[in-house]
């Protein structure tokens, strides 16, 4: 990549949540880590160096396994997964088989298996807990999902970066900077944001001089062509193919919307589109193609939902298959106990289909002092053989609208 020639053209990608997307930088333009990390890289090649930031705001693996195409170019060199700070979320504390390093693994073989072959570095940022200092109940080194997706790191030959790593035993020990002068909340500050940078640029030398007095010979660079190995977890392979349908994709597949109106209630910044009703009795039809998903046609696939969780005015709502398809109708709360505004995901198994009609129909059944209800997107995969009875996605909270 440094090396690169004039006349070529390099593209360089980034996937995370909002720390990626530069919250917690003075300037999201100029003194994020993506941004400081870019500005270093493009002057040091002949190559045309594009930068893409396809970050989510506090999204999580699981979302970005199923909506990456929207995020990634098809022919990036380079891509940077951060995720480790919003997966503790769903963190069930099992090393074996962790839902957390499932959904990193399944989007890291997606990333690795891109017809580009890109590299990929892992970015990881600590997690709230570590982040509390200087509580002593949140101060363990350990209080954090990225030693679990370690393994990752080392069996795929992933590279990592983790400011946890770099700075934990410097902070707040009298060496010119403190914890909280880093981090802004659960982000890091323009001094954390330019420490994940300098990690980056750091790595990037340590390979160009590794490659310098060692360069790649051609074993190497038939292993580096070869197919993925095996899932860590049996079973634990990426789909073939997915639809993700937000923003301005939506309406094209909505064919019914009584009492819905399609709003963004967020910013230019931090834009929040979907479908949103009030009242008890609205229904929202969208419909679309299943078929081409899997190779076996028996198999089931996931219809996910995208809708936002709120702490009021929140309402419930049914979800059923109403034609062209049949699947079991499910029941949605939308209110979310922890007092935050967050959008989840809901999966129906439904089977492949020319025209498959889904209907999103609110209740008067509520658990708070409303009957709100947002639909955010909507998602075709493949389903995975632990998927059906424990809808696990359901409460993964992928929290884009924090």
């Amino acid at each position: 990549m440094l090396d690169g020639k004039a006349g070529q053209h390099i593209r360089v990608g980034v996937i995370g949540g909002s720390i990626s997307k530069g919250v917690g930088a003075s300037d999201k333009k100029r003194t994020d880590y993506f941004n400081l990390f870019c500005n270093w890289l493009s002057p040091l090649s002949e190559a045309s160096i594009t930068c893409r930031n396809g970050a989510v705001r506090a999204s999580t693996a699981s979302f970005m396994e199923i909506c990456m195409e929207n995020s990634l170019d098809s022919t990036v060199d380079l891509v940077l997964v951060e995720f480790c700070l919003n997966n503790a979320a769903l963190d069930n504390g099992h090393t074996v088989y962790n839902p957390v390093v499932r959904d990193m693994e399944r989007l890291l073989r997606r990333v690795l298996s891109m017809r580009s072959k890109p590299a990929v570095i892992m970015v990881k940022v600590p997690t709230p807990g570590i982040q509390d200092f200087p509580a002593p109940e949140s101060r363990l080194y350990t209080n954090t999902t990225e030693d679990l997706e370690g393994a990752l790191s080392s069996y795929y030959d992933v590279p990592t970066v983790s400011l946890r790593n770099s700075a934990y035993q410097l902070m707040d020990r009298g060496k010119g900077f403190t914890w909280y002068s880093t981090f802004m909340n659960r982000h890091p500050g323009d001094a954390g944001h330019r420490m994940l940078g300098d990690l980056l640029v750091g790595l990037m030398q340590d390979t160009a001089l590794g490659l310098a007095l060692e360069p790649i010979d051609e074993a190497e660079d038939a292993a580096w062509r070869e197919a993925l190995p095996q899932p860590i977890h049996p079973g634990n392979t990426a789909p073939l193919k997915t639809l993700c349908v937000r923003s301005e994709k939506l309406p094209k597949y909505v064919v019914r919307a009584d009492g819905w109106e399609y709003v963004d209630e967020g910013d230019e910044d931090n834009p929040k589109p979907g479908f949103v009703a009030t009242e008890p009795g609205s229904v929202l039809e969208l419909e679309l193609g299943t078929q081409g998903f899997s190779l076996d046609r028996s198999k089931q696939l996931a219809l996910i939902l995208l809708y936002l969780t709120s702490y009021d005015i929140m309402g419930t709502a049914e979800i059923k298959c109403v034609s062209g398809c049949k699947c079991e109708p499910r029941i949605i709360d939308s209110v979310n106990s922890r007092r935050e505004s967050q959008t989840a995901l809901a999966e129906l198994l439904v089977p492949q289909s020319d025209r498959c009609r889904v209907a999103v129909t609110v209740l008067q059944e509520t658990t708070s002092n409303g009957h709100k209800f947002k639909v955010s997107g909507l998602v075709v995969k493949e389903a995975r053989p632990w998927m059906a009875g424990d809808h696990r996605l359901s409460y993964a909270l992928d929290r884009i609208n924090r």
